[in-house]
């Protein structure tokens, strides 16, 4: 059976608000860019940069990935972000980390959006999952406050859009 019948939900489930990034920056990004996905996954949010021509495709997540949508990225590294990210900085364009950081304890949230932020070149994008959205039972959820990690976004960056409830931002870097 082809590995992507296994996994019928990955298949065209992007994220939304990934998707209106690329709409809303299309005049501002180009095929060239790099992109990091902290927290991979199965790698959907890839797939979707892959199938739009993207090439310098980068994954990262605790866990070993068997690429079930068969993406064709440049590196995979099996890394926990609490641990500083193995990048120099302004390593990647655009910096994914979705429905991640609300698993970060608390005592080390600043240090990891810092990190985040630091191996972006241009933007990130960040969305976690409100607690009453998500089945805290079965996972390690922390208690993390997104209004926190908004005020951990660097000065060198602006928020271009931000949505408090539903726990998104899509921030650009200022300066080079």
């Amino acid at each position: 059976m082809n590995r992507m019948m296994q996994v019928p939900h990955l298949r065209n489930h992007y994220s939304n608000l990934v998707m209106q990034f690329l709409k809303e920056q299309v005049e501002n990004i180009n095929t060239d860019m790099s992109i990091l996905d902290i927290g991979c996954g199965h790698m959907r949010n890839l797939k979707l940069f892959e199938l739009l021509g993207f090439k310098e495709l980068h994954a990262l997540d605790i866990d070993p990935t068997d690429n079930p949508l068969d993406v064709k990225y440049k590196t995979f590294t099996q890394h926990n972000i609490i641990n500083r990210l193995p990048y120099k900085d302004k390593s990647f364009d655009i910096v994914l980390c979705n429905y991640v950081l609300m698993f970060i304890e608390p005592e080390y949230m600043q240090e990891v959006v810092a990190d985040i932020f630091r191996v972006s070149r241009n933007y990130v994008i960040l969305e976690t999952a409100r607690r009453k959205d998500f089945n805290t039972k079965t996972t390690n959820y922390t208690n993390y406050n997104f209004e926190e990690i908004v005020r951990f976004v660097p000065t060198d960056f602006e928020i271009i859009k931000q949505r408090n409830y539903r726990e998104k931002l899509i921030a650009r870097r200022l300066y080079g």
